[in-house]
Parts: C-alpha cells; structure tokens; sequence
C-alpha cells in the first residue's frame, strides 16, 4: 500500500513524524503556496488511511518546526511565522492539538524581535520547555537564543513566582521608608 496524501492545493511537505499511542502515525509540515504556508497535521492508522487532517492558518507564513505527542494523545506544534507585509513582523507559536485533531489552544511569543523557529519538550510535570532563535531587528545578523518554560497550556512560567511579588515591594517600601528617615535625621 504506497497512499499519497495530495489533500491541499499547493507545495505540501512534512518536517516530522511520530507513531502514535494507538499504533498510527502523525506527521506535520506545512501546506500552501508562494504567498502563504500555513501548519498541517494528519494523523493515519497504523495502515495508512487518514483519520483526521488539521490547518492551522496564520495571515502570513507559518514555518513548522517541531511536533511532540502530550499524554493526553493530543499534540504540541511549534513554530516561526513571518508576514510579507513587514519582513521583521513574526513570532514563535506553541499550537495544542487534541487526539481528535482539534486546536483546544496556541501560545505566541514574541522573542526579541524576528523570530526564526521553536522547539519543544515536555518536562516532569506535563510543562513545556520551548527554545528557539530570535534576532533583535537593529542587531543585525545576528541571531540569539531564546529560551523559557511554560505551564501546560503555553502560558510563560515567570523566573519567580507572582505570589512574591506583594512582600517584595513591601519590603522595599519599608526599606526606603527607614532609609528616607535615617537620612533626615543625619541633616538635622
């Protein structure tokens, strides 16, 4: 059995491959033509035969970059997007697709100025740790990495936790207040 998968109109090509939970395969690419690409995901049975086919379309470009499969059955999709529009207009996506090949949600992020690509991995806790390459647009040529951690529906985990925020500037409110107060009784 030898399928072809010529389900979009235009230049259609798969970056990855992953066997499913259920003994299927998933592969992703993207699909469109000279103005546009946009992110495609297909999932087959372990023969082949096509169960579900998703399109992620994006006003501009979408370059896939990495799929991973969640324990839920479902997937994460990464990527850079770039509009015709503003050559330096893009940013990273984190796409999650359900089992059923249903977008429940997507994350964008907008690194440091033209974003080129993202990657993705789970951590322990059913989190995402996302990489990428980014160039500040008044750089130049070049590119940095961009690096970060977010929770289980692509929201970015901060470097602290928010719950620190209050005592934080108490204690630098207090702080300046003594300060404030030791400097005007020296004047006097």
């Amino acid at each position: 059995m030898e399928p072809n998968y010529d389900l979009n109109v235009g230049f259609d090509y798969v970056q990855a491959l992953v066997q499913t939970s259920d003994g299927g395969f998933t592969f992703a690419g993207n699909t469109g033509g000279f103005l546009g690409k946009n992110v495609w995901i297909v999932k087959t049975d372990e023969n082949g035969n096509i169960t579900w086919s998703t399109v992620w379309e994006t006003p501009g470009t979408a370059y896939f970059n990495d799929m991973i499969q969640t324990n839920d059955g479902g997937y994460i999709v990464t990527g850079a997007t770039a509009s015709f529009n503003d050559f330096f207009d893009s940013y990273m996506f984190l796409i999650k697709v359900d089992v059923n090949g249903n977008i429940q949600w997507n994350s964008t992020y907008n690194g440091l100025g033209y974003n080129y690509n993202l990657f993705a991995t789970k951590t322990n806790n059913d989190y995402y740790a996302l990489v990428g390459s980014t160039q500040i647009t008044e750089d130049g040529a070049n590119y940095d990495i961009w690096f970060t951690k977010t929770d289980a529906i692509g929201e970015i985990i901060p470097e602290f936790h928010s719950w620190l925020i209050a005592p934080l500037l108490l204690m630098v409110t207090v702080s300046a207040t003594i300060f404030k107060k030791k400097l005007f009784s020296q004047s006097s």
